[in-house]
């Protein structure tokens, strides 16, 4: 039993205590109560309005027994879920803590290895594409991980972006060249609409924040693994969508999937790679972009986030 626990259960017993203690008091009370209104009625003509204090004390006693006794019964209420939200926050911390561990760890013993086999072996010139490809991957991915890291540590209420002006076609066409590059199974296709791309917004977070949902797009598509980009104009912003065809977002998570360290399904048995750092940041740098970010299921499975940016 760590020292969290035991606090929370000496808590419950101290209060238990107490309401025990109030019940005593409360029945003791009313025993006397009684007594001295037998004794009353013995002598009627000495004590005309005894009636009415006995009755009255009667609702005294009881509703301050009531009120009190609520008063205690709500506090162990709020004791339980604040302890039961702080053991959620911590397990979510320890996971946060194991992910990037491994998160860490896999690209740096991939780059070794790779690093390894050029120094043992001569390799032909496909052997060694592969080789620089896969590289590469794992050094943009070690890259990406670091980035989201950094930014959420510097993240904070008095966080001020820059805003500068923006070409966002620009910023999905570097990112596409990239994620195709990386993900070869995959098929990025990429719809536009209209003629007004550029943003008055902050080039780095876009470009963090359109390779966040990406990246949940790529990890959550286990069969069919095509992401379609669709940018368009919509009331003066400009809107891009990012659609994928996964395992999609139950409609109960949709509300937690942008709190920090939060991951969809069982810690226990999940496969998929992140840290719960990606949707955040999507979320935390869009509020501070003026942008807004939403999230719908697509059709017939899937997932759709859709970004309102604003119009330079």
């Amino acid at each position: 039993m760590n020292n969290k626990t035991k606090v929370r259960v000496f808590s419950i017993i101290v209060v238990g205590y107490m309401l025990a203690a109030l019940v005593w008091w409360a029945l003791l009370l009313n025993r006397k109560t009684n007594t001295i209104y037998e004794l009353q009625s013995l002598h009627p003509h000495n004590y005309p309005s005894f009636e009415e204090e006995y009755v009255r004390q009667q609702y005294m006693i009881f509703g301050e027994a009531i009120v009190i006794g609520g008063a205690m019964i709500l506090g162990i209420i709020l004791l339980n879920r604040a302890f039961k939200r702080e053991m959620v926050a911590v397990k979510q911390q320890k996971n946060f803590l194991l992910s990037v561990t491994h998160e860490l760890k896999s690209p740096i013993t991939a780059i070794r290895l790779i690093l390894d086999t050029f120094k043992r072996k001569k390799l032909n010139q496909e052997q060694t594409s592969v080789l620089i490809q896969n590289g590469q991957m794992e050094a943009d991915r070690l890259h990406k991980l670091v980035e989201d890291l950094l930014m959420a540590a510097r993240l904070n209420p008095k966080t001020t972006l820059v805003l500068e002006s923006v070409n966002v076609h620009h910023i999905i066409e570097d990112l596409l060249a990239s994620y195709q590059r990386n993900y070869p199974a995959f098929e990025f296709k990429f719809v536009r609409e209209g003629s007004h791309y550029t943003a008055k917004t902050n080039e780095s977070s876009l470009y963090l924040i359109v390779s966040n949902i990406l990246d949940n797009a790529v990890k959550y598509s286990y069969k069919h693994k095509m992401v379609i980009i669709r940018l368009y104009n919509k009331n003066q912003e400009i809107r891009l969508t990012i659609e994928d065809q996964g395992q999609g977002i139950p409609e109960a998570e949709k509300r937690k999937i942008f709190d920090q360290f939060y991951r969809i399904g069982d810690e226990n048995i999940r496969t998929s790679q992140g840290t719960g750092l990606g949707l955040y940041l999507v979320n935390e740098l869009s509020s501070k972009l003026n942008m807004k970010v939403m999230v719908r299921d697509n059709e017939p499975e899937g997932t759709i986030f859709e970004l309102a940016i604003p119009m330079k």
